[in-house]
């Protein structure tokens, strides 16, 4: 029970949102994983770049383009494909990719009267995380919802429309690259 539990990203499998991001990151960049920044530049109010921080590699992890490829496939499928369980994350502009997540995580807390809380508690955990352009990923998104339901229902949809926020603000456009 304990193996298949793993399998499937339960029982002892700990992740944060921040080290999924980079796990998706180094998947769709080639294999290397990035040193963590929160800022990548300063513009002033023209939008002129004031300082810049350039990419930096800490390590590379090997991974067979055969394999990458047939992950990112089914990446894909997941937001692509009606039948996807993150079919609802679909942007007919901007082809996403990505994983839904649902993790159960019914909790009890003793002493706690308050009954909607409770119920709160016994609902799952909801997980996405994404990436677009799929065919050349410029940026990935996660998002977990503690005790909030659906991956594919609840977190994706948070992801969308983060991701195409980034896509209309910042380049201006969505891009079609289907």
């Amino acid at each position: 029970g304990f193996t298949l539990s793993l399998a499937v990203g339960q029982g002892s499998v700990l992740a944060t949102p921040l080290q999924v991001a980079r796990s998706f990151a180094a998947l769709v960049n080639g294999g290397d994983i990035l040193k963590l920044r929160l800022v990548r530049s300063i513009e002033d109010d023209t939008g002129e770049v004031i300082e810049r921080r350039e990419r930096e590699v800490l390590r590379h992890v090997d991974m067979p383009e055969e394999y990458t490829a047939l992950i990112r496939q089914g990446l894909f499928d997941v937001v692509n494909d009606e039948a996807g369980t993150g079919a609802n994350v679909f942007v007919a502009e901007l082809p996403i990719a990505g994983k839904t997540g649902t993790a159960e995580a019914r909790e009890r807390r003793p002493g706690v009267d308050d009954e909607d809380f409770q119920k709160w508690l016994l609902k799952s955990h909801a997980w996405f995380v994404g990436y677009a352009p799929a065919k050349d990923p410029r940026v990935v998104v996660t998002v977990f919802l503690e005790h909030g339901g659906s991956g594919g229902k609840n977190a994706g949809p948070i992801v969308q429309r983060i991701i195409t926020n980034i896509f209309e603000r910042r380049l201006g456009t969505l891009q079609d690259e289907r």
